[in-house]
């Protein structure tokens, strides 16, 4: 019976270790994290540095953690190099757009002294809908490779 217990205990702790999505974290890849609150405005990019396989917390990357209250991500794609998102700023409910590049991360190892420096170099926004359009062109990024943009 103390064996039965054990296993369903074990079973259990690797199903909720395994099941980020079911707590609102969802991988957007090279630490970065969709992170889901209670409500809508709680919604922000995250990068993690830790190599865990759920991470519950990190680096504010968008909106950052001076401009959480003022601003929420609104949409977010992402490929192999590149995460696509949008936020909305709570109080005039404009869209801003931004680009995240993951390819200049995927070869460092983040600390945190240089963790804020990484983030910097590889965010570009906030940017209205056309100007965010015309860096997609200039720097040739297909969005054919993202689903639903």
């Amino acid at each position: 019976m103390k064996q039965n217990n054990l296993f369903i205990l074990l079973i259990s702790c690797y199903i909720l270790s395994s099941c980020c999505d079911i707590f609102g974290s969802h991988n957007l890849g090279s630490g970065f994290i969709l992170s889901e609150g209670d409500k809508i405005e709680d919604r922000a990019i995250i990068f993690c540095n830790t190599n865990k396989s759920c991470c519950n917390g990190g680096t504010y990357v968008i909106p950052s953690s001076g401009e959480q209250y003022y601003s929420y991500v609104d949409y977010v794609n992402h490929n192999n190099d590149w995460i696509f998102v949008s936020t909305i700023q709570i109080k005039d409910h404009s869209k801003k757009y931004w680009i995240i590049s993951k390819k200049k991360i995927k070869n460092i190892k983040p600390t945190q002294e240089n963790i804020d420096d990484i983030i910097g170099k590889s965010i570009m926004g906030p940017m209205k809908y056309e100007d965010w359009q015309k860096k997609i062109r200039l720097m040739n990024i297909k969005l054919s490779d993202v689903s639903d943009w």
